[in-house]
């Protein structure tokens, strides 16, 4: 298409290329309204979709509990961000999923994972450890709006740089926390989804076989990506039940995690 710019405004000749193109968009939607239809009728996504809906009626009830941040203030408050960093992940996924596409899940699924070992790692070190990660937060809130960050305490030096929150330097990287998990399925997505989710050699030269080799984009089978969703999903749930839920409880919310998911 050409136009004669001193003849058309700029809003008119956005106009043209729109109509002249629509074409090309209307096949676009027509052939990804035919690569969904394939994928939303697993019933492994209902499944997901239930123990996504679980998991926020499970934090609720627990917010109303007798356990609540009274007793672990400020490690509650973190772990229930992420409890709901975790749930949006899932519901990215459930999408993606639905729609035929399996690249960006894995990149929310090693999220949920980092979140997930966040979340036990502070658990296990406590409260103190709990408010460095919350000084840190307001250090990078002030580094990115330009504020200064109001921290109560003074920290060393070393606090300042990448995962400085994390008080022991051998484990001050996501990874280190992902390994503390002691989980050799979680070891190997973290690795996968690492080499997926970078624009690295490998994962350049892979998205484009996966692209000419089947519809939807599946480093990992659409089955297997469920699954390990649910995994993270249902392990941090799990975690979530022993610390935060009333011990004649605890049964009954894990044989409804297992009826969910099937496992454990």
């Amino acid at each position: 298409m050409t136009t004669d710019s001193e003849k058309y405004s700029d809003l008119e000749i956005h106009k043209l290329l729109l109509k002249t193109v629509s074409p090309t968009v209307k096949q676009y939607k027509k052939s990804n309204k035919q690569h969904q239809s394939l994928f939303q009728k697993d019933e492994n996504i209902d499944r997901l979709i239930v123990l996504r809906c679980f998991a926020f009626e499970l934090w609720n009830s627990i917010i109303q509990g007798k356990l609540h941040n009274e007793i672990y203030g400020r490690r509650i408050n973190v772990i229930e961000t992420a409890l709901l960093r975790c749930e949006i992940a899932t519901d990215e996924n459930i999408a993606l999923f639905t729609n035929g596409y399996g690249l960006s899940a894995m990149s929310n699924l090693r999220l949920m994972l980092e979140a997930f070992s966040i979340s036990k790692y502070l658990w296990k070190k406590g409260e103190n450890e709990a408010k460095r990660f919350q000084d840190y937060r307001e250090y990078q809130k002030s580094e990115f709006d330009g504020t200064k960050a109001d921290i109560e305490d003074k920290h060393d030096e070393s606090f300042y740089k990448p995962y400085g929150w994390i008080s022991e330097p051998e484990l001050r990287s996501l990874s280190h926390l992902v390994k503390e998990l002691k989980n050799a399925k979680y070891d190997e997505l973290f690795k996968i989804s690492n080499n997926y989710v970078h624009a690295t050699p490998y994962s350049l030269e892979k998205v484009w076989e996966l692209n000419h080799k089947r519809m939807g984009y599946f480093p990992i089978d659409l089955s297997e990506l469920i699954r390990l969703n649910e995994f993270i999903l249902t392990d941090f749930l799990c975690f979530v039940v022993d610390r935060f839920v009333e011990s004649d409880e605890k049964d009954f919310y894990k044989l409804f995690l297992k009826i969910i998911v099937d496992r454990m």
